[in-house]
């Protein structure tokens, strides 16, 4: 999207239009689900945080079923639903559905989470659009532990991984904690990893990473159209 202005100082006049207008084409139409750790390790105390951090993502979508899209499921033992694609469509039902969303205080099975999201949640039945880009934000603080044998575990998640990036799921690692290292995250998520990848050393510090995520959530791979310009704006420009 490119504007010409014939006046730089016509252009300084109509800057906050300009801004207001851009603003707008953001995220315009994109299927993105969150896959939430609901372990133990996160700690009841820090799950409000979790979740305002989701909502405030949210905040910077635009929500509507033909533009952008939300679901959410958290994972502990196993993967538990919190709502579809097409279960709300405002954003303010969205924003209170978070805030009711239970903490599992269990272990954590990241591959049925992975598997779910892309067998379930990313279908038609449940919103998902073939037009829309399919994006995964999976907020987590430990290795996977279902199975019991970790070693298993882990390759179990990063094959359910790689099938959702065979899907074209859009993947996006958010790693709270020591535990996790940036070469897992990395295998999980897609390329490029700085804008795919990003880790901080507890809960409280999620909100530091909040306009990378959110910049980054915006899919690339399909701009979003602009809406119609209305007659006299940017009369100066074209």
């Amino acid at each position: 999207m490119v504007f010409f202005c014939l006046d730089f100082v016509i252009l300084k006049q109509e800057w906050y239009i300009f801004v207001l207008y851009v603003l707008a084409s953001r995220c315009n139409q994109e299927d993105v689900v969150f896959l939430v750790d609901s372990s133990g390790s996160i700690y009841r105390s820090n799950w409000p945080i979790i979740l305002e951090f989701m909502k405030n993502i949210v905040r910077d979508f635009t929500i509507g079923p033909n533009n952008v899209r939300v679901g959410v499921a958290i994972f502990g033992n196993d993967v538990q639903p919190i709502f579809q694609l097409n279960t709300y469509s405002t954003q303010s039902q969205i924003l209170s559905a978070i805030d009711r969303i239970p903490f599992l205080d269990q272990t954590t099975n990241t591959p049925a989470a992975i598997r779910y999201m892309r067998t379930a949640m990313f279908t038609p039945q449940n919103g998902d659009r073939p037009s829309a880009p399919n994006t995964a934000i999976i907020i987590t603080d430990g290795v996977p532990r279902v199975p019991t044998d970790v070693t298993e575990a882990r390759r179990m998640t990063l094959q359910e991984a790689n099938l959702a990036r065979n899907q074209r799921i859009n993947m996006f690692a958010i790693g709270i904690g020591p535990e996790l290292t940036t070469a897992f995250l990395s295998q999980m998520a897609d390329r490029p990893t700085n804008t795919h990848v990003f880790q901080v050393n507890q809960v409280r510090e999620l909100e530091t990473i909040l306009n990378q995520v959110s910049s980054a959530a915006c899919s690339p791979s399909l701009p979003p159209t602009p809406p119609p310009r209305p007659p006299g704006l940017f009369p100066s420009c074209f």
